[in-house]
């Protein structure tokens, strides 16, 4: 029976530990020595081949060539300050097809120097099958060599399943190349890597080569994860999606210290047309402002929700996407647009717009003062970006920026709904119409009534509305006549008279004015009606007809005990409202008051 404490009070790194007591074999029992200068590799070795639990007492163990991995149904151990190295080798362990393996309270370390972009991991494993396999409190070290902590690479395997159910929990990277990679770039239809979780983990400042990635998921993986975990510095991505990932979970992550024009999260395909299948990506922080834009390309009903990203560049990125929804994100941006929402040249060449994403209760900032975009872009060039929209959101723009939001290119149809610039949404707003022809911006036209007022008028006026998916009621309160269009389509006008009005709606095609439901009001007074019987008046309803249903409003004046209301078209552009005395005796006799008659189609 072997008993050691893993309680290391000096290490936070190490926070996830405990008291273990099992049965267990020491790496000692078979030779290794771990004072820093024998060479402990046939002894590990055979320790790796027994089968059986191992425990690393601590110390460090020096290898001379690469390990293979242990045999399936093993639980290897450290006590703390156990330190498994070397001075020669990049490639510590070569992990072996196995099943229930875990390594828990290690340090992987090479001492070499080189910084080339060298491929290859401290613990790699290629072509391999793996499943149940864990790495526990665990430490990564290559910080002056390329390469990577972890590689699992599954290219042209047969499995259908070659890496499944695989956990990083509680450790920590400081490597030259990738801290963690998963890679599939075999092409098929199936995931050769599933349900892969990295949670609770630091990657602190990895990769000065290879395109400075942290973490690299690659290919089409189904189920990976990267929860709960710390980035720091980084100079290309902190987390990478690369090719058609599916049902993947990014929550809980934070990120500090990032370059310029690190990205904190990147999902992106430039292999195919298949998208990134519905990730989840939720509670990300920022923590200051660094990096640049979280890039979702190539997505396909993403999910965000609860994210705060404060970037130096654009800090939501999304091309070629389709049915991405936001919930109650955070964008803070200091050198560009915040939000940007345009299409992506694929691999094959293929023009994907991004179409039917939407951003609710977001809060959008543009911070800097010297900035002249729009917090929010949409563009496209080919394939038309469109019906996109922010709904409900917060949008604030840098003091030299002059609208919220704007179409390029060939985007069009995309809207603000309800979003307040710097203070409250209102439904009703009133547009002080400029003496010539003038072009309206997103939220100019963000309302569901808009007043035009034009004190300043001498002719009739064209008046350009972006392309939106919605309906406006306009009024206009000129005297003369304004014509509605949109950019593009000269044949979709709506012209609405002087002191009119008009219900406009754009429906990706046409410009069209809907028929205002028929409306018509008149004071009304029916005099005494006798018991058992009713009086009837009429009200006059352009554009009413028999068969209309008729709401009817009557004033709180005209409300008398025994008295019952109703109405209907009696007649073309003719409401009859009834009064029913059900009363068997009195004669009441109701108060005039005004009538309203609104026709219901």
């Amino acid at each position: 029976m072997a008993t050691w404490n893993l309680v290391n009070a000096d290490d936070p790194l190490l926070a996830r530990t405990a008291i273990k007591s099992f049965p267990s074999a020491s790496v000692t029992d078979y030779g290794a020595v771990g004072d820093g200068v024998t060479d402990d590799t046939t002894a590990i070795s055979s320790a790796f081949a027994s089968g059986v639990d191992l425990y690393f007492p601590a110390g460090d163990y020096l290898i001379t060539t690469a390990l293979a991995g242990p045999a399936a149904s093993m639980h290897i151990t450290g006590e703390n300050g156990a330190r498994l190295f070397s001075s020669t080798l990049y490639v510590l362990m070569n992990l072996q097809s196995s099943t229930d393996v875990t390594f828990e309270n290690i340090t992987f370390e090479t001492e070499l120097v080189n910084a080339a972009n060298l491929s290859s991991g401290l613990i790699t494993a290629a072509q391999k099958t793996l499943t149940r396999y864990k790495f526990l409190n665990c430490k990564f070290l290559s910080p002056n060599a390329g390469c990577n902590g972890l590689k699992i690479v599954t290219d042209g395997m047969a499995d259908a399943t070659a890496v499944d159910d695989f956990l990083v929990d509680g450790c920590y990277f400081d490597t030259g190349r990738m801290g963690v990679e998963f890679t599939d770039h075999t092409a098929g239809t199936f995931s050769r890597i599933r349900n892969v979780t990295v949670q609770n983990s630091t990657f602190d400042d990895c990769c000065f080569v290879g395109g400075e990635i942290q973490f690299s998921y690659s290919g089409r993986l189904l189920g990976c994860s990267v929860l709960y975990c710390h980035f720091i510095g980084g100079g290309g991505a902190c987390i990478e999606y690369a090719r058609d990932c599916q049902h993947t979970l990014i929550i809980g992550n934070t990120f500090e210290g990032l370059e310029d024009g690190c990205k904190p999260i990147t999902m992106t395909n430039n292999t195919n047309d298949e998208y990134n299948y519905r990730p989840t990506i939720a509670l990300n922080k920022s923590m200051g402002r660094s990096g640049e834009s979280v890039s979702l390309w190539q997505t396909k009903e993403a999910r965000l929700y609860g994210n705060e990203f404060t970037t130096v560049n654009i800090p939501m990125d999304v091309r070629g996407s389709i049915g991405l929804r936001a919930d109650g994100d955070i964008y803070d941006g200091s050198t560009s647009s915040v939000v940007g929402v345009g299409y992506l040249i694929t691999g094959p060449g293929t023009d994907l717009p991004s179409t039917d994403c939407a951003w609710t209760d977001c809060t959008i900032i543009q911070s800097s003062a010297s900035i002249t975009t729009a917090p929010v872009r949409f563009s496209s060039t080919g394939a038309v970006t469109t019906n996109n929209r922010v709904v409900d959101s917060r949008i604030t723009r840098g003091a030299s920026s002059t609208k919220d939001a704007d179409d390029s290119g060939t985007a069009t149809g995309n809207s603000l709904w309800r979003c307040g610039s710097g203070d409250f949404w209102r439904s009703t707003i009133t547009y002080n119409t400029l003496n010539g022809d003038h072009t309206m911006l997103f939220s100019q036209i963000d309302a569901d009534e808009i007043i035009f007022d034009g004190a300043l008028l001498t002719n009739n006026r064209t008046i350009t509305i972006p392309l939106s998916y919605r309906t406006w009621l306009f009024y206009n309160d000129t005297d003369y006549i304004l014509t509605f269009t949109t950019p593009g389509i000269t044949s979709a006008q709506v012209a609405v008279p002087s002191k009119g009005a008009a219900r406009i709606a754009f429906n990706g095609t046409v410009l069209t004015a809907l028929a205002l439901q028929p409306f018509g009001s008149l004071y009304l007074n029916f005099g005494v009606i006798s018991a058992q019987s009713y009086a009837d008046l009429t009200i006059t309803v352009t554009g009413a007809v028999i068969g209309d249903a008729v709401a009817l409003g009557v004033h709180n004046t005209a409300v008398t005990a025994g008295v019952a209301y109703t109405a209907w078209v009696r007649a073309a552009d003719t409401v009859t409202v009834r009064a029913h005395n059900y009363t068997g005796v009195s004669s009441p006799n109701p108060a005039g008051a005004i009538f309203k008659a609104s026709i219901i189609r």
